[in-house]
């Protein structure tokens, strides 16, 4: 992750891309924002016309004229904010779903080993950074709204009384130079905030995992003491930016009391001077409280906006960190090695076999593959919610949940506690290594890909299941002819149920025939087997 992002050009274009994309709600937003304000700002100026007309002794009419103004504005300024908060809010709810999607897709992609953003703290960007960066749609238009307030009121009090305007007016510039003055130092802090909160988590899910290296190595008082120091580093950022954005609202409260006193004392003096009516005594002190909301929310806005701006860098960050270490997709690993990848053709099921680990590139004739991994990983939920992940929205009936069980040899899961609806816990390694193998291969095969990748399927398994499992999914596999299958394997059992067998060699030079006819030809595979 990053720092310092006032320099942060990742930043500023995610920052640019959001707003433009998001440019027709922000205006729709503004204008009934803008809207909202007015409407605001004119109900001290029509409470003074309906004073003055009241003692002025214009009569009755007038007045209700005036009362029924009032009626409209407070009519016009609720349907004002009624659309903007609709607006607003569902444009920010909107950005915030696709960055999380978005960097979502980053994180599942293939990266190199030992490089990318680290699972907690990308967890945490994910979660509150994304949140915070989509709030920019919602600040942008709340300031533009706060501005709009402060120039109505401002015209409105030239209006009424020009000497009295001019002071307002200066109180509320100093005020927001004030405001604008702090923002940055808060940026900086906040940002400090969330990089050490997710320095901790990601400190804290490494102690986790290695909870039992620490325990070998009696090492567990000086894991505790280094994560207590990070997690008082985090406390004390925490505290820092609060203690800022705590000067910053109270400056703001400080600016927005004095121009009210501003307005009392001057308004009042020339009220008793005659300059003023008591309609325009009114407005004037009414404009004075009212101009203390959009100074208090340029205030707030500034706070979010630079909680905003920390995390769209932090957010940036972790999109190009994804971005640069991203491998090819498997077609485009195939395409860059047209040469040497080796086809898998439609109903076929390809072994290959490769003892000193260096397997060629595959080729499907289909985008759609799926590649199995040799270690399963299962989410918290049930067996049946595990087993339909890559079926979103075409759940399996029972008649293939219970086809692809007996494929992988899986029906252990009727003797579970709860059957399918056993709840898996930690990744799944409440069941064995077996298990666990079995279920991701019934997972996989209920996933129907047009192209399937194995990788040691049965490694965990004993022979006996192993003869199962090789026979009943290459079988299952087989019953649809558009599906291609390729297993990267040493198993003896896998092999001979392959249709052909692409054997490896040490020199990277490749043989393909069944596996029956390599085990006559090829005294280097034939060792690799029966090892």
């Amino acid at each position: 992750m990053s720092t310092g992002i006032t320099s942060n050009a990742p930043a500023r274009r995610l920052l640019r891309e959001s707003l433009h994309r998001r440019r027709g709600s922000m205006i729709g937003a503004a204008l009934f924002l803008a809207g909202h304000q007015t409407c605001e700002a004119l109900i001290p100026a029509a409470i003074g016309i309906a004073l003055d007309a009241g003692f002025g002794g214009e009569g009755a009419l007038p007045l209700l004229a005036c009362l029924a103004g009032l009626l409209a504005l407070f009519a016009v300024l609720t349907l004002c904010w009624r659309w903007f908060a609709r607006i607003g809010e569902g444009a920010a709810l909107d950005e915030m779903h696709r960055h999380r999607v978005r960097a979502s897709r980053r994180l599942v992609e293939p990266v190199d080993e030992g490089r990318g953003a680290d699972s907690a703290e990308a967890i945490s960007v994910l979660t509150g950074d994304a949140d915070a960066h989509g709030r920019w749609i919602v600040v942008v238009p709340a300031m533009a709204g706060s501005l709009a307030a402060i120039a109505v009121s401002s015209a409105i009090l030239i209006v009424t009384d020009p000497v009295v305007a001019a002071v307002l007016i200066a109180s509320a510039v100093v005020v927001s130079l004030g405001i604008l003055i702090v923002s940055p130092r808060l940026a900086r802090r906040v940002e400090r905030q969330q990089q050490t909160l997710a320095e901790t988590l990601a400190m804290g899910a490494d102690l986790t995992a290695g909870l039992a290296t620490i325990r070998g190595l009696g090492r567990v008082r000086a894991a505790i003491d280094r994560f207590g120091r990070r997690s008082d580093a985090a406390r004390d950022s925490a505290i820092a930016a609060g203690d800022t954005a705590a000067v910053q609202s109270g400056l703001t409260a400080l600016g927005s009391t004095a121009v009210v006193v501003v307005a009392l004392g001057f308004g009042g003096q020339r009220w008793l001077e005659g300059d003023l009516t008591i309609g325009g005594l009114v407005t004037v002190i009414g404009l004075a409280q009212f101009i203390t909301e959009p100074l208090t929310s340029l205030g707030r806005q500034a706070q979010f906006a630079a909680i905003a701006w920390a995390s769209t860098g932090r957010f940036a960050s972790l999109d190009d960190a994804a971005a640069a270490t991203s491998g090819p997709a498997p077609e485009a690993a195939a395409d860059a090695a047209d040469d040497d990848a080796v086809t898998v053709e439609p109903g076929e099921v390809l072994a290959i076999a490769a003892p000193a680990g260096n397997p060629p590139h595959l080729r499907f004739r289909t985008e759609r593959v799926l590649r199995e991994p040799a270690s399963p990983y299962f989410f918290r939920g049930t067996v049946r919610e595990n087993l339909a992940l890559g079926r979103a929205g075409d759940p399996p009936g029972e008649g293939e949940l219970g086809a692809a069980l007996e494929a992988a040899d899986a029906e252990f899961v009727a003797a579970l506690p709860g059957g399918l609806e056993t709840r898996l816990e930690d990744g799944g390694h409440t069941l064995s290594g077996g298990q666990m193998q079995r279920l991701a291969l019934a997972r996989a095969l209920l996933t129907r890909p047009e192209g399937l990748v194995l990788i040691e399927p049965t490694s965990a398994v004993d022979s006996v299941t192993e003869r199962r499992v090789a026979a009943r999914a290459t079988a299952y596999r087989r019953t649809d002819p558009s599906s291609a299958t390729a297993i990267l394997t040493l198993s003896g059992m896998l092999l001979q149920r392959a249709d052909r067998v692409v054997f490896v060699r040490e020199d990277g030079t490749r043989v393909s025939a069944p596996h029956a006819r390599l085990l006559e030809t090829e005294p280097l595979y034939r060792e690799a087997v029966a090892g």
